[in-house]
């Protein structure tokens, strides 16, 4: 009976430093959690400051081209080709330089921001990566509205 007396104290022990690791574990684990929903509430935010300066390239683009096309219909120009066909074409490729600096711009701030996900895949450079093809898809609309359809 004396020998099972000196082993309490060293189970006891053994369950202390258990019960302490597990709750280390835990708090390890929350901490990881709360670190990954700030990543992708900043995500988020970037994501939503690229679509938005994106759409507002696109509604100057379309402003543009209103004052455009009615200036040139009022001076009996036509915008189908020649020198106002030019105007559009110019507008409409100045729109897309301005998107497709936007859209590195915004690739960079998500590397600087996200380096480590950025290696290795991960969601939210997926969902950068939709956004812009999103973006890129804006600009082939308004290409279309150069022609006048």
């Amino acid at each position: 009976m004396g020998s099972f007396t000196q082993y309490i104290p060293m189970a006891l022990q053994a369950a202390s430093s258990v019960a302490g690791g597990m709750a280390q574990q835990q708090q390890a684990k929350a901490s990881a959690q709360a670190q990954q929903q700030q990543m992708d509430l900043q995500n988020q935010m970037l994501m939503q400051q690229h679509e938005q300066q994106a759409r507002q390239q696109r509604d100057l683009l379309k402003r543009q081209m209103a004052t455009a096309r009615a200036s040139l219909s009022a001076g009996g120009i036509g915008f189908a080709g020649g020198s106002g066909g030019a105007l559009l074409e110019g507008l409409t490729r100045q729109t897309a330089s301005d998107l497709a600096d936007s859209a590195a711009t915004t690739r960079l701030r998500y590397q600087s921001m996200f380096p480590a996900q950025d290696s290795g895949g991960g969601g939210g450079l997926a969902g950068l990566q939709q956004g812009l093809g999103m973006a890129q898809q804006g600009f082939e609309l308004f290409q279309s509205l150069r022609g006048g359809k």
